[in-house]
């Protein structure tokens, strides 16, 4: 779906579904300052064969994943969820183990006795 107005909610919110919005831009920053601008930051796609590009874009927008040439390649390894706005929690990698765990602190005052 071609948009022309960045106010849509389609552009807005996050759309979960066989959807892809496309805007149009003149420069690499106005495609950056488009992408981030959003409460949302769940996934980003670059699509671009410059490979310094790549790099560059990437370190600059705000999405806990980034697909380069591809749409939402999940490693499982890694963490994933919870950029800005977006996700209910962590998946994947070591993080979600932590809400299974319960953290209790105990403490008391120690007088060392004498023998």
């Amino acid at each position: 779906m071609e948009v022309h107005n960045p106010s849509l909610s389609i552009i807005e919110n996050e759309v979960f579904g066989p959807v892809q919005t496309l805007q149009t831009f003149e420069t690499e920053e106005e495609a950056i300052l488009l992408a981030n601008d959003t409460m949302y930051g769940l996934s980003a796609c670059i699509w671009t064969k410059d490979a310094a590009r790549q790099i560059r874009v990437s370190r600059q927008l705000d999405a806990g994943l980034i697909s380069i040439d591809s749409w939402a390649n999940l490693a499982m390894e890694f963490e994933e969820g919870r950029f800005k706005a977006s996700g209910l929690g962590r998946l994947g990698g070591v993080a979600p183990l932590e809400d299974f765990l319960e953290y209790k602190q105990i403490t008391q005052d120690y007088i060392p006795t004498q023998h």
